[in-house]
C-alpha cells in the first residue's frame, strides 16, 4: 500500500521516481517500527529480484499473438527501464510488440498527455502516421492508464480481473470521455479484447 501510494503520487507529479526508490522501504520499515538503513541494500535486492519476475496473465500470450496479426501493439509503462527491459526479454511476449515506451526514458509519466504525445511521435517514426480514433489503451490502472487515455483523447479499456468497484473518479473520466467522443470499456479477462 505504501509503494502503491507513492506511485500514485508520481502520477500526480508530486514526487519523482528517485524519491520513490529512496523512500518506499524506509517508509514501510518505519510504519512497522523496524530499523532501516539504505546501507542494508534492501532496495537493490528488491530491484534485482523484481527484474526476473514475469508471471504472465492467463491467456496473455494467445491474446497478444492474435491481436498482433491485425494490429500494431505497443507497451506503455511507468516502470523502471532496467526492470521492464529484463521482464520483457524474459516473458516471451516481446515479438508481438512493435515498441516499448518506458516513462523513465521519455522523461514524463502516464497519465500526462505529454507522455502520450512522445509515444505518438515515436510510433509515427516507427510505423508511419496513424489515426488516434483507432487506438485503444488497455491497462489495469484507472489512475494511470485510463486517465492517460482520456487525457490523450484515446479510447481506454480497464483490465479489472478482480472485479473491483469503479473508482469514485471513473464517472468524471467517463463524462470527459463522452465529451471528446472517446469510449471507455471494462474487461475481466484478456480474451474479451478479441471480441471488442
Amino acid at each position: 500500500e505504501i509503494n502503491d501510494a507513492l506511485w500514485k503520487r508520481l502520477e500526480k507529479k508530486e514526487v519523482t521516481r528517485e524519491y520513490i526508490i529512496a523512500n518506499r522501504f524506509k517508509d514501510t520499515f518505519e510504519f512497522f517500527g523496524i530499523y532501516y538503513s539504505a546501507e542494508m541494500g534492501i532496495e537493490e535486492e528488491y530491484f534485482n529480484s523484481l527484474s526476473f519476475q514475469y508471471p504472465l496473465i492467463q491467456g496473455a500470450e494467445a491474446v497478444c499473438r492474435a491481436l498482433s496479426e491485425n494490429y500494431d501493439l505497443y507497451i506503455i509503462t511507468n516502470g523502471t527501464k532496467k526492470i521492464q527491459d529484463s521482464r520483457m526479454a524474459g516473458c516471451g511476449l516481446l515479438p508481438y510488440f512493435k515498441g516499448v515506451f518506458i516513462s523513465q526514458e521519455l522523461g514524463v509519466n502516464k497519465p500526462a498527455k505529454e507522455y502520450f504525445d512522445k509515444v505518438f511521435e515515436a510510433v509515427t517514426k516507427l510505423s508511419g502516421p496513424f489515426d488516434k480514433s483507432e487506438v485503444l489503451v488497455v491497462g489495469d490502472s484507472v489512475s494511470s492508464d485510463i486517465k492517460g487515455a482520456v487525457n490523450a483523447e484515446l479510447d481506454g479499456c480497464w483490465y479489472n480481473p478482480a472485479g473491483k468497484a469503479l473508482p469514485k473518479n471513473f464517472d468524471e473520466l467517463t463524462e470527459r470521455s463522452e465529451f471528446s467522443g472517446r469510449k471507455l470499456y471494462e474487461i475481466s479477462r484478456l480474451e474479451e479484447l478479441l471480441a471488442k
